[in-house]
Order: C-alpha cells, then structure tokens, then sequence
C-alpha cells in the first residue's frame, strides 16, 4: 500500500469518527444531531432552508460577561408582558436541522431580485421597513416572536426577493439551571 492510499484512508476514518459522536441515525437512515429535541407542536415555528427552527417565545437570551472577560450567554424567563423582540430583548430559538440553540432579535434582511420591485413592496404590512445603508438590501423588524414567524412565511413567498435572512445567532455556551429549554 502507498503512503498516498494510506493518507487516505487515514483522512476519511478520521473525518468519520469525528463525525460520530455528534450524529446518530434515525429509523429512516438519515443522520441526526445528538442533541436533538423533540418538535413541540404547538410552539411558532418557522421553515427556513429546509430546516424547521422553533422559536421558544417564553425563553430570552442574555448576555453576560463573566469576571475573565468570557461572554457567556444565559436563557432567563420571557414574560407575556416583556418588551418587543429587539437585539436587546431575543427570543431562544432551536433549529432542528442544525440541532443548534441560538437566538433571534426579530430583524430580517431581504434583497430584492431588481431594484424597481421595491416600489410594489406591502410597506405598510412590516414594521421597520428600511434600507441598510448604501447598501441594495432591506430589513424589517418583528415585535414579537408570532410576528417574527409571520414575517418570515410571509417574506419567503414573495418572488419578487432574492433571498430573506432573519438575524440568527447560534451559540454553543447557553447557560441555565436546566439542561434542555
């Protein structure tokens, strides 16, 4: 066997075992993460790149920075009443497809497939319509984490975007008192 060949099968066993601790297969073959959770039916959910992400409106995510300068981000209880969906107010969000927690601040940038279909745009339908910058792209922004869902739907049917990009941070460091939100 060639040194070539034996780099290779190296590379590819070492590729797959990394692999396998983050994955199991499902009954249908397919590979899922291991920490997967279970869809809750009931819970605003939005489809988006093929993913199903949950939107977990009774959870916030914080931001804390500890005495060593680590920010380490913290899931706390969202009241009925809290303030609108804002990058200082997120929502917890879980996307099924990656098996990442993360959060969204409500905001989605759109890009529009010509410049002169802006003028046909429902403006009065999204809050926060406005252009970034000098930049040919837009965003709106959902008060509440139903709003958000409705957006997106909305938005992604539309042909006449390029493409629509909610803000998503996904972050591994989640910290709280429970193990799954």
């Amino acid at each position: 066997m060639t040194a070539i060949k034996r780099a290779s099968i190296f590379l590819i066993l070492s590729v797959a075992l990394n692999l396998l601790p983050a994955y199991s297969q499902g009954l249908d073959g397919k590979l899922i993460p291991r920490n997967a959770r279970s869809l809750n039916e009931d819970a605003v959910q939005v489809k988006f790149k093929g993913m199903t992400v949950e939107v977990i409106a009774e959870k916030s995510v914080h931001e804390r920075v500890l005495a060593s300068e680590e920010v380490v981000h913290e899931v706390v209880a969202r009241s009925q009443e809290a303030a609108k969906l804002s990058v200082k107010n997120p929502v917890l969000i879980f996307n099924h497809g990656l098996g990442e927690y993360g959060f969204v601040t409500g905001e989605i940038a759109i890009k529009f497939r010509r410049s002169q279909d802006v003028a046909s745009f429902p403006v009065s339908e999204f809050l926060g319509f406005s252009k970034v910058g000098n930049l040919d792209v837009y965003k709106v922004q959902a008060s509440s984490p139903e709003q958000f869902a409705t957006y997106m739907s909305a938005l992604l049917a539309r042909k006449d975007l390029l493409w629509v990009e909610p803000a998503i941070q996904y972050v591994s460091d989640i910290k709280s008192d429970k193990a799954r939100y």
